[in-house]
């Protein structure tokens, strides 16, 4: 995709503090067609117009960090936009998963905020139990790595039975990030990532070894002879396909023993 000829650079001049929730949210959602979808091109190059919508989209969203980074009001940006999750609209439901989780997230890290990473987690954890859209359910894939929640990992699982590739691979890499931040958890993680491996292993011999090299990565983010074995096994079985993924996830392991 090529940008115009003339391509228009916005000037982020709004506030740092999000002074109506409200109409922030609104502009989010109203921004993220242009982050996913290719714009009309004209004459070789993307419509002028189009473009500078585009461009605006990452300084709208620096604005919530900069909003939580100056002390504005959270509260009601986060009540907005847990609401949002329940709307019928995708692009919505994006927008406020993504919200709270980030609220959640950076204001959980202080012990004195843990309820915000609490009140987070209440929201992904509701939300997950009906969500179908590939684009929501990534972003639930990683939010108990980014609210530091495993027992976010049943529904992390969950996800990566989904028939859609981005969505699998995003819930099998949160779950070697999982494992490598919570290895007292590895019972419910290891043995699941090492059958999802299984399955892809056997499927590669109809398809491309893409989720199998995935799941090969996440093994490897943690210390578990486990996760070992199977890698050596994938190893065996696709010594050619599956070589790059296996050597960085032994890297891996081996740079957590020496560390």
């Amino acid at each position: 995709m090529k940008p115009p000829v003339m391509s228009i650079s916005p000037v982020d001049v709004e506030p740092r503090v999000i002074e109506d929730p409200t109409a922030y949210l609104g502009e989010l959602v109203r921004l993220e067609p242009f982050a996913r979808q290719e714009g009309p091109v004209v004459g070789g190059h993307v419509e002028e117009s189009w473009w500078a919508e585009r461009q605006l989209y990452t300084p709208t969203w620096k604005r919530l960090a900069d909003h939580l980074a100056v002390g504005g009001g959270r509260r009601i940006l986060f009540d907005a936009a847990a609401a949002l999750v329940d709307s019928p609209d995708a692009e919505a439901r994006y927008v406020g998963l993504r919200v709270v989780v980030d609220i959640g997230s950076q204001l959980g890290r202080r012990r004195a905020s843990e309820k915000w990473r609490r009140d987070a987690f209440d929201v992904v954890s509701r939300v997950a139990t009906t969500e179908d859209d590939p684009r929501v359910m990534r972003i639930l894939a990683f939010a108990p790595v980014s609210l530091k929640a495993p027992e976010g990992i049943p529904f992390v699982r969950a996800i990566a039975l989904k028939a859609d590739r981005k969505t699998k691979e995003s819930a099998l890499i949160a779950l070697g990030l999982l494992g490598r931040g919570f290895p007292g958890e590895l019972d419910g993680i290891t043995p699941f990532l090492v059958e999802r491996l299984d399955v892809e292993l056997d499927n590669m011999q109809s398809g491309s070894g893409d989720t199998a090299s995935v799941a090969i990565r996440a093994l490897g983010r943690f210390d578990d002879r486990r996760a070992l074995k199977a890698i050596q096994e994938a190893f065996r079985r696709y010594p050619t396909k599956l070589a790059h993924a296996c050597a960085r996830a032994a890297r891996q392991m081996s740079e957590l023993k020496a560390g």
